[in-house]
């Protein structure tokens, strides 16, 4: 043990204290409180309390016991506490032993709590303040339902260990990494919630913040930007046609019309799904994106449409009554974010077969990686075309609200690159659908 200094336990005194290595207390009346203050890269300077005692019948050997982090246990507590126990020595219980059976009582008295219990309690406490619509729309149906309770939603949180979440986190961890960052991040999340709900013990390491072991346990993943599988404008106007031949055999509430739209207009897709009413202009032809639903949330951003849009909306509007939200599901609340992939699956194909069956072979894929076409990789469609078909660079980024900088982000929601913008996308369909083209 390292060589101990003597100091004033106050509350100013300890937080005064700069310089790693043991402290005793100098006036305090109880005697093995010792207050040990280490560095660490990631939290810097710790202070944590020890009880160093003998226990009778040892032959001398020195034994230890944390009592809490400073400033979390202050000093009156601390002492409290080196006072239990050494009446405990007294009476032959090793401290241990008595901590322990403090546990295990407090054990029994809490209410057991399964992780799907908690997750949901966490979702509905803090999914209204969180910024991004995108992580409000997967948190719940997509990495909980689809990804985490399968595993450990019937377990209590209180017995929630490393291997538990190596069993959520091993099937998507090579694959789709980042999906499996977002997750670990996720039950993190949910198990710290449940520590400050006293439904967790506080001295259990959280499971997911152990990256090192995470990574020992499943694999060092080199992180590569993963672009979304996207459709080459080549196959644009074939993929379209297939596109319009569903619409003709569905009705407007399903995620056909929704995709064609997104087609026709590059939004994002969580812009599309968060897309209400108060968010369109039909007399300007214009969606306006508050700052809020943007991606980076700082500026409002337009969106021309053109005539199809239009008749897209007019039909939306039917159904709705122009109110909520433009694009919903089946109880007239937001679209899930599977409606236009499962209607990109079935014009591809694929849907209902696996991609490890033989017979998957999508009818569209990227050139690049022969993945399936996903819906936000329109984005990246219309842009291609715009920019081989001789358009500015910036224009281009523009229909995408791809422009780098606030100040060019709001020039291009007014005025004469608005106008630019409503050009490229009117040629554009009429690139898509020759036919569709107004005499």
């Amino acid at each position: 043990m390292e060589k101990q200094e003597i100091r004033d336990f106050s509350h100013k005194t300890i937080t005064g204290i700069k310089v790693p290595g043991d402290y005793r207390d100098l006036y305090s009346d109880v005697t093995g409180l010792l207050l040990r203050v280490r560095v660490s890269k990631k939290t810097g300077l710790n202070k944590s309390w020890l009880y160093v005692y003998t226990l009778p019948g040892s032959g001398g050997k020195r034994d230890s016991i944390s009592l809490g982090i400073f400033p979390a246990v202050g000093v009156a507590e601390a002492r409290e506490k080196v006072r239990e126990y050494s009446k405990s020595l007294r009476e032959g219980i090793n401290p241990k032993t008595k901590r322990d059976q403090e546990r295990d009582e407090i054990a029994k008295n809490v209410q057991r709590q399964t992780f799907r219990h908690v997750a949901k309690d966490y979702w509905n406490t803090h999914h209204k303040t969180w910024k991004n619509e995108k992580v409000r729309a997967q948190w719940i149906d997509s990495w909980m339902e689809n990804y985490t309770f399968p595993h450990i939603g019937s377990l209590d949180v209180a017995d929630i260990r490393l291997n538990d979440v190596v069993k959520v986190l091993k099937p998507v961890w090579i694959d789709k990494h980042a999906t499996a960052r977002k997750i670990n991040q996720a039950i993190g999340s949910v198990l710290e919630y449940a520590v400050a709900k006293g439904w967790r013990d506080e001295d259990l390491v959280n499971p997911s913040k152990q990256k090192e072991r995470l990574v020992h346990l499943l694999a060092r993943v080199k992180h590569v930007k993963d672009h979304m599988p996207s459709l080459h404008y080549e196959d644009g106007p074939k993929f379209y046609a297939d596109l319009k031949q569903h619409l003709l055999r569905t009705d407007s509430t399903g995620g056909y019309l929704s995709l064609e739209f997104l087609v026709l207009t590059g939004l994002r897709t969580d812009n599309l799904l968060t897309l209400e009413w108060d968010d369109i202009d039909l007399k300007k032809k214009l969606v306006n994106v508050p700052a809020r639903k943007m991606k980076g949330g700082t500026k409002d951003f337009s969106y021309p449409l053109i005539d199809r849009c239009i008749e897209i909306l007019k039909l939306r509007k039917q159904i709705t009554g122009g109110t909520g939200f433009v694009f919903t599901g089946r109880k007239e609340e937001q679209m899930s974010s599977g409606a236009m992939l499962e209607a990109v699956k079935v014009i591809c194909g694929v849907k209902g077969i696996k991609r490890t069956d033989p017979k998957y072979k999508p009818k569209y894929t990227d050139r690049q990686s022969g993945r399936r076409i996903v819906p936000h990789g329109f984005r990246s469609t219309i842009f291609s075309w715009a920019e081989d078909h001789g358009y500015k660079l910036e224009d281009c980024e523009a229909i995408i609200a791809h422009t780098k900088g606030d100040q060019n982000l709001a020039a291009y929601a007014r005025g004469n690159k608005l106008k630019i913008r409503r050009e490229i996308m009117e040629a554009y369909y009429s690139y898509l659908c020759p036919a569709c083209r107004s005499n």
